[in-house]
Formats: structure tokens, C-alpha cells, sequence
């Protein structure tokens, strides 16, 4: 019972994603009091107790020869040149303090965010409601591609044109406004939102309009 209950614990440690410094500490304290242990043990959680908890000594054990080990056996997938090209073209906002566990909260409160224009809010009440009413997702997925009418549809109407700016023939949308279209969108049907949303974000019309030549914009976004 004493067994069950550990295991038990040791999953809502994880599920809470407690530091390691409480694991170790549970772990020492109840396997002293409900389990038989010898000196072995003590020796065996004390070095990886120190191991792990102090984080000098876990990225010089641990993570160092881990990724030393990874990249020697080429384990991490390649990305071609273009790929490489995109990414660096890219920026960052929240999601980078994700990964490094340090959000600061207060910045992000402070951001502006941008807010609709009436044109924009017209497109999504008129234009995008009337592109979800015109398919489902069982349709495309039953079809493995939208309709005729679907398609012209989304031309006509410029949907792959929407981050292009006026001067060029697009909608010179907001990045919020392209957000919104998306979330409308992909409540009807994912492959339809995909659809909308990789030339206004994935696809090259950004890269040029960004750092394209002049003649690249004017041959290439109108």
C-alpha cells in the first residue's frame, strides 16, 4: 500500500511539475519512514540528489554530454538552407520566454495590442462568414479539396492577399485581423483555415514585402 501511494505522489509531483528539489526531498523523507533502506541507497540518492538539483553540476553531467552525444550521431533532424532562411527571418514574442521558463508577466500586460479596423471587422462579419457557410469540413475532407466556387471564392475576395498591402492589390490587413480570419475560419474546418492562413504567413509574399527589391515587389505582389 505504502508502494501505491509513493507512485501515487510521484505522479502529481509531476503532473504539477514540482521543482526537483521537493521530489527529492519526498523521496528521502518517506522512504525513510515506510521503506527498509540501507546505506547503499543513502549514498546512491545523495549523489543524485547533488546530481540533479544543483543545476552547474546537472548541464555538466547531465545535459552537456547529452547534447554532445546527440549532435555526434547527427539524431537532430536537418533543415535545408531555405528553411534555415525563413527561421532567421522570423522573430519572437512570449513564446521565447516559454521555453526559457522566465515570462514576465507585466511586459506582457503592457504590449499593445492592436485593434480591429471596421474593415477589417466588416471582412470577418461578411466575407468570412459567408466562406464558412459555403463548406464543411467533412465536404473538403470527403472531396480532398475545396469546390470550384469555393476556390474563386477565396480569389475573388482576396483571402491570400490579406498581409499584402493595398498598393500591391491585397487588403493590408493587420496581423490581428489575419488572427481573427484564422480563428473564424478554423471553426468550420481546419483545412480550410490552413488553407487561408500559409500564403499570409508561411508563404514568400511576407519575405518579399519585407525584404524584397522594389522590382521583386512590384513583379512579384501584384
Amino acid at each position: 500500500m505504502e508502494a501505491l501511494a509513493f507512485v501515487l505522489i510521484l505522479i502529481i509531483f509531476g503532473y504539477f511539475s514540482y521543482p526537483l528539489i521537493l521530489w527529492f526531498g519526498f523521496i528521502g523523507v518517506y522512504s525513510l519512514v515506510f521503506f527498509d533502506t540501507n546505506i547503499l541507497f543513502w549514498v546512491i540518492f545523495a549523489i543524485l540528489a547533488v546530481t540533479f538539483i544543483l543545476q552547474k553540476n546537472r548541464i555538466k553531467i547531465i545535459t552537456s554530454p547529452l547534447v554532445k552525444f546527440i549532435m555526434k550521431k547527427g539524431l537532430l533532424p536537418k533543415i535545408s538552407a531555405t528553411e534555415e532562411a525563413a527561421l532567421q527571418a522570423g522573430t519572437n514574442w512570449v513564446e521565447a520566454d516559454y521555453f526559457k521558463a522566465d515570462i514576465n508577466f507585466k511586459r506582457i500586460k503592457e504590449e499593445y495590442v492592436t485593434k480591429l479596423t471596421k474593415e477589417e471587422q466588416d471582412f470577418i462579419d461578411n466575407e468570412v462568414n459567408e466562406l464558412c457557410s459555403m463548406t464543411t469540413d467533412w465536404e473538403i475532407f470527403q472531396d480532398r479539396d475545396l469546390r470550384p466556387d469555393v476556390w474563386k471564392f477565396i480569389k475573388d475576395k482576396k483571402f491570400f492577399g490579406m498581409i499584402i498591402p493595398k498598393e500591391y492589390g491585397g487588403l493590408g490587413f493587420s496581423a490581428t485581423a489575419h488572427s481573427h480570419v484564422i480563428e473564424k475560419l478554423v471553426t468550420r474546418s481546419q483545412v480550410l483555415a490552413i488553407t487561408i492562413m500559409v500564403p499570409n504567413s508561411l508563404g514568400p509574399a511576407e519575405l518579399i514585402l519585407k525584404y524584397g527589391t522594389q522590382i521583386q515587389k512590384d513583379k512579384y505582389l501584384e
